[in-house]
């Protein structure tokens, strides 16, 4: 699987972006970059995704914005692809490209914040708390909008990402889309590592993957990724343990073995450098938030 370089459509001849839903058994497209910056809704559906050198998970409601070039790639679980099934992958784009505004208007100051946005999301940005509700809740609205209604509220989405706090930076290092061999050898990587990152996973294994000695291949991935191969691999394995101290209430001993942990002396440190929390204390700090998100959902009819 190579990282296409995508020419991406309008839906409209007299618009300058694409805005669209889009409901299906599951994500599709390839691992693939494109100069258009895109905005991604996740309405339904939860996997693993790979965005410039990180990999991690998403689900429902997750918010992100991606950077020109930027390669990414959404891949649901095994079940959404099997004939049966009825799971379905529903979720909202927008791309756009800010070059087709001019450059007199990138040059304004009132546009001097969204070049600031355009320039960090080449690192790519998850958002988070009400700055995540407030553009959620737009790019909903936007489906029906068109024409300088639709702009307008592109516009909107920009300025709450400039002016908020509540957002994380999802790629370690700015990657850019890059030579289809690079790029077919990373990619099979990361499809590895996402089918047997529960399981010890040898250097030597993954080298020969692609086709490389271990020497070259520690160079390689350093060297287009911007990070170790441990690195990668250990920053996944913490972020998959993160989940599930949020999702179940299995034991933090058999979630850091589930996640390819031998030595839980060695996890609860590395978790804890990471999160800067123990797992015990995500845990329980992530079950607070999710009861308070709960309480706020139910208010509105606590008084019906």
């Amino acid at each position: 699987m190579k990282p296409l370089l995508e020419h991406l459509p309008f839906n409209r001849q007299d618009e300058s972006f694409f805005c669209a839903g889009f409901d299906f058994p599951y994500f599709g497209t390839p691992w693939h970059y494109h100069p258009e910056i895109e905005l991604v809704l996740i309405v339904k559906s939860s996997g693993t995704r790979v965005i410039g050198n990180t990999m991690s998970t998403f689900q429902e409601g997750d918010l992100s914005i991606l950077g020109s070039n930027l390669p990414h790639i959404y891949k649901n679980p095994q079940e959404h692809y099997q004939a049966d099934s009825t799971l379905r992958a529903q979720s909202i784009i927008i791309h756009f490209n800010p070059n087709k505004w001019g450059a007199v208007f990138l040059q304004l100051p009132e546009a001097k914040k969204f070049v600031q946005v355009f320039e960090s999301a080449k690192l790519g940005i998850d958002l988070h708390g009400r700055a995540r509700k407030e553009v959620t809740r737009i790019m909903q609205r936007m489906l029906g909008e068109t024409g300088t209604r639709r702009l307008i509220s592109l516009f909107d989405i920009l300025n709450i990402i400039s002016d908020t706090e509540e957002l994380s930076f999802i790629s370690e290092s700015a990657i850019q889309g890059s030579n289809p061999v690079d790029t077919e050898r990373l990619s099979a990587i990361y499809t590895f590592v996402a089918q047997y990152y529960a399981s010890p996973i040898k250097l030597q294994e993954v080298a020969d993957l692609v086709h490389l000695t271990k020497t070259s291949f520690c160079r390689f991935f350093l060297d287009r990724s911007k990070r170790t191969f441990s690195d990668f691999l250990l920053h996944f394995r913490l972020q998959k343990a993160s989940e599930q101290l949020i999702n179940t209430t299995g034991p933090i001993a058999s979630i850091a073995y589930e996640c390819g942990f031998r030595n839980l002396a060695f996890f609860n440190r590395k978790f804890k450098k990471k999160y800067e929390l123990t797992p015990k204390q995500y845990r329980r700090t992530f079950t607070r938030l999710k009861q308070t998100e709960k309480d706020e959902r139910l208010a509105p009819f606590s008084d019906q």
